[in-house]
């Protein structure tokens, strides 16, 4: 029997993200109306961003096979519902680890690019960084390589899942 193409593409992550085995079902479980989508951009195998995620994204970020989600989104940026303590509970309670690093757009320091590098490097596993958009955690991400990869890879990189970091190439070329 020839299985059909379905709209969510043929990467396996996405499937049980939906509740299906690691290939398509003939069938996907939909996902409940009120559960926002994840927006996932995988920068490299270990990293990768996404916009504000939700308190019951922690299951399925789980079962994507990540280990540690850093939350890049200052409180202040947020309504309490989704703010640090809140994010905190609800991503540890699925047994990940949990790591705030707020990083104020167009005032990344120095710690946040320490900071951010320093997860990365302990992390287990994969690790998922979110703010709002996914900009600034991909842009720490580039900062905490800056100098060890090619400043031209990582504008390609961040590029390939709609960031631009043009204006940092001077600051990734080390």
């Amino acid at each position: 029997m020839r299985r059909k193409a379905l709209a969510f593409g043929t990467d396996p992550r996405n499937y049980a993200a939906r509740g299906c085995a690691t290939v398509p079902c003939e069938t996907p479980r939909p996902m409940k109306r009120d559960v926002p989508m994840l927006d996932i951009r995988q920068l490299t195998a270990d990293y990768a961003v996404a916009p504000q995620i939700s308190l019951d994204a922690a299951q399925r970020i789980k079962a994507l096979g990540f280990t540690d989600v850093i939350n890049n989104r200052p409180d202040a940026e947020i309504t309490p519902d989704i703010q640090t303590q809140a994010m905190r509970a609800a991503i540890e309670a699925a047994g990940l680890a949990f790591h705030a690093n707020p990083v104020i757009g167009g005032a990344i320091t120095p710690e946040n690019v320490h900071a951010q590098s320093a997860v990365i490097a302990q992390a287990k596993g994969p690790v998922l960084a979110y703010c709002a958009s996914g900009n600034r955690s991909s842009i720490v991400w580039a900062l905490a390589h800056a100098g060890a990869r090619p400043a031209d890879e990582l504008i390609s990189i961040a590029a390939q899942h709609g960031y631009n970091l043009e204006h940092l190439r001077r600051m990734l070329q080390g």
